[in-house]
C-alpha cells in the first residue's frame, strides 16, 4: 500500500527533525490502522526515548515486538 509507504517514513522524518509530538501522533494513527507497519511502533518508541519517556517507548516497543517478535531494534528499549 502507498499509504504505508509514505507514512512510515514521514515519521522518521518528523522524529529526525525534532517535530516528535507530529511523529508521535502520525505513529499512533499508523499503528491502529497499518498494524503491520514496523516504522510505526520503531520512530515511536524513538520519539517517546528523544523526550526521556522510558516508560511510554518501552511500551511502543513491546507492542512492535508483538506484531515482530525478537526484532533487535525494540529489544533494545527493554
Amino acid at each position: 500500500n502507498s499509504i504505508e509507504v509514505v507514512r512510515g517514513p514521514n515519521s522518521a522524518i518528523y522524529g529526525r527533525t525534532g517535530r516528535l509530538d507530529a511523529c508521535l501522533k502520525l505513529c499512533e494513527k499508523g499503528i491502529a490502522r497499518y498494524r503491520k507497519e514496523r516504522a510505526f511502533y520503531l520512530n515511536q518508541a524513538r520519539a517517546y526515548a528523544q523526550l526521556d519517556e522510558r516508560s511510554a517507548a518501552q511500551d511502543s516497543a513491546r507492542r512492535g515486538l508483538a506484531q515482530f517478535p525478537g526484532d533487535a531494534a525494540f529489544l533494545r528499549f527493554l
